[in-house]
């Protein structure tokens, strides 16, 4: 088994995660402000942050006035977020406790984090405190070379893979209590990439260098139209 040296990272190695953090930084942007954008669309009365961590959702729409629930497992994520917001940040536990209804329901980058044999009894967890007609808007990523560096990443889900899960389709084993109608979807892209694996030869990895940033390049002069999709965005309305 291969050992760390224990030597810091080449300039070039640095210079590539640097990049990949840029990459990721503008990408998220995006995506944050797609799915607001829904959000506002929609004209909510009452929305349930599931997941919210730091707030990335949940200060923007309240300081917008809009009445935001948020539900956070991790008590340090909540303890970050500004003290004016805190008491806005609800448990997993009270969650499910709660009788109200809401109008939306947010999981950003929360499925992935979720096991197969698990999944459908979470989903109905919060799926039953969304009205009849209410949206679920979901943004989680796609496979791509860094999904499983998150240590929590367990599975990346595709949109019509929940769709199909949540419509009237009958070859599952165990179905949902509930039905999803997806009524738009955006995706998350990056430019089209060549991986590195450890022990390649050097003058392998200088030639995927080169054409990462051909590439990238094109990716650009394309429009983004040359590119690969790395995580998405659903609008899902609950059917009655």
């Amino acid at each position: 088994m291969a050992q760390n040296s224990g030597k810091p990272a080449s300039g070039v190695e640095a210079s590539k995660f640097m990049n990949s953090i840029q990459q990721d930084k503008r990408n998220r942007q995006e995506e944050v402000n797609t799915l607001l954008r829904l959000i506002y669309e929609t004209k909510p009365e009452k929305i349930l942050d599931v997941g919210c961590g730091r707030g990335r959702y949940l200060i923007p729409l309240l300081e917008q006035g809009f009445n935001v629930t948020g539900v956070e497992i991790n008590g340090a994520q909540v303890k970050s977020l500004p003290e004016q917001y805190r008491d806005q940040v609800i448990s997993p536990d009270q969650a499910i406790q709660l009788q109200e209804t809401f109008d939306l329901i947010i999981m950003s980058h929360v499925i992935e984090h979720i096991e197969i044999k698990d999944f459908i009894d979470f989903m109905d967890s919060y799926l039953r405190l969304l009205r009849s007609n209410g949206w679920l808007m979901i943004a989680t990523p796609l496979l791509y070379e860094g999904f499983y560096d998150d240590y929590d990443h367990v599975k990346p889900y595709t949109h019509k893979a929940i769709a199909t899960l949540y419509s009237d389709n009958t070859q599952f084993q165990k179905k949902p209590k509930y039905r999803l109608n997806l009524t738009y979807v955006w995706f998350r892209i990056w430019p089209l990439k060549l991986s590195d694996y450890p022990g390649e030869a050097v003058w392998r990895v200088h030639l995927k260098q080169v054409a990462n940033k051909f590439l990238e390049a094109l990716y650009y002069l394309s429009g983004r139209i040359i590119s690969r999709r790395t995580g998405w965005i659903g609008a899902f309305q609950k059917v009655e």
